[in-house]
């Protein structure tokens, strides 16, 4: 992985961690603790499989390797896909979920991805 990629990925996951973790800590002074605890855990979902699709596609960079890299970006975006299923799945398993914590915790996560992103360019 090059190293100006790898430094992208850290700069973007570590603004949705900042995010997400202070909002979380907000929510909980707040409200209640399950609440703040549940729109961290929707953050979570988010960056993790951020990270992983961040990991596959700064795999292969080079004009030379095209279709290398766009069959990075494809496998990425599909085990991104079905790493947020998995964990959505995995959390509505517990009969206590609050829904919207988690996802507007989720969607603040997706926010602070996309702020980056218009700053990078």
């Amino acid at each position: 992985m090059h190293l100006i990629n790898y430094t992208i990925l850290i700069e973007i996951v570590l603004y949705q961690i900042l995010s997400v973790l202070s909002i979380g800590i907000v929510l909980i002074v707040i409200f209640n603790i399950k609440i703040g605890l549940f729109f961290m855990l929707g953050g979570i979902i988010n960056i993790v499989p951020g990270w992983v699709f961040g990991k596959c596609f700064f795999k292969t960079m080079g004009v030379k390797k095209a279709k290398a890299i766009v069959k990075a970006f494809y496998c990425g975006e599909a085990l991104k896909l079905c790493i947020t299923a998995v964990l959505f799945a995995w959390v509505f398993q517990w009969s206590s979920v609050d829904p919207i914590p988690l996802f507007v915790g989720f969607v603040v996560a997706q926010f602070a991805y996309w702020f980056v992103l218009m700053r990078l360019r």
